[in-house]
Formats: structure tokens, sequence, C-alpha cells
């Protein structure tokens, strides 16, 4: 009888170790999505701000014009939001998560290098509501992201 368990749960181990366990994220720990774009949630996690990665900034190279959501606008997650254009392309700015637009950064808009400078802080794009926290559960943690 012992043994049998035993098997029984070295037959559970294989699929535990695939298993990925998703904290609850907490305002001011940023998330990432696979496409580049990052999430920072904040006021108990009901909204956040979102921007594009340094890896995404380098990538594109020399911000010329960036075109946020409209405030108000309901987004929907991985779906095209805006555009961020360089010299040498442009390209979609997908939303990380579901919710409404609340506001966007016309620091960007008038001076789109500041996306170069500040990927991560300052040259955040838009901010909005969050819609459905268990979207997290398809965002990644830092650690994560670093693995791609």
């Amino acid at each position: 009888m012992f043994v049998s368990k035993v098997v029984q749960l070295n037959k559970l181990v294989p699929f535990l170790s695939k298993v990925r366990y998703f904290a609850t994220p907490a305002d001011g720990v940023k998330l990432f999505t696979k496409s580049h774009e990052w999430f920072l949630p904040a006021n108990n996690v009901t909204q956040g701000k979102v921007g594009v990665t340094k890896h995404a900034e380098q990538q594109i190279g020399d911000m010329v014009f960036v075109e946020p959501p409209t405030v108000g606008d309901e987004v929907a997650m991985n779906t095209a939001v805006g555009v961020v254009e360089s010299v040498k392309a442009a390209s979609d700015l997908l939303s990380p998560i579901s919710g409404n637009v609340l506001a966007a950064n016309q620091e960007v808009v008038s001076n789109p290098s500041l996306i170069n400078s500040d990927p991560e802080g300052d040259g955040w794009i838009y901010e909005m509501t969050v819609k459905d926290k268990t979207e997290f559960e398809s965002l990644l943690t830092a650690a994560e992201y670093q693995k791609l």
C-alpha cells in the first residue's frame, strides 16, 4: 500500500514541475508581455501605467511618433491600441490587459524620444483601469521576462 502511494506521487512530480505558480500582482511591481509591453499596477491593482520595454525600445530605434489610445476607450487584452514609430519602422502597441484608458502621456506624444531615454519610467504611454484581474495570469514577472 505504501509503495503504491509513493509511485503515485512520483507520477505527479513531472506534472507539478510544469505548473506555473502565479502570485497576485502588487502595486509598483511591473509585469510584462511576450510582445514587450509592461504594466505597472497601482491603486490596489485597479489601474496602472503601460509602456514598452527597454528591449522593445532598443529594437524599434529612435522614436519619432507615438499615438496612444484615446482616453475613455475600452481596450481588450492583446489588441492593438496605439502605434509607436521610429526612423526604422512603425509598431502596434498592444494592450497587456483589458480595461478603460484613463490618461495618455502627453509628454511622450510631444516628445517621443522620452521612450528612448526612459522606456520603463517617464516614457510610459497610457494609464488604464483593470477590468479582469485573472488576465494577470498570462503576464510575465520580471524574472520570466528576462528569460525570453
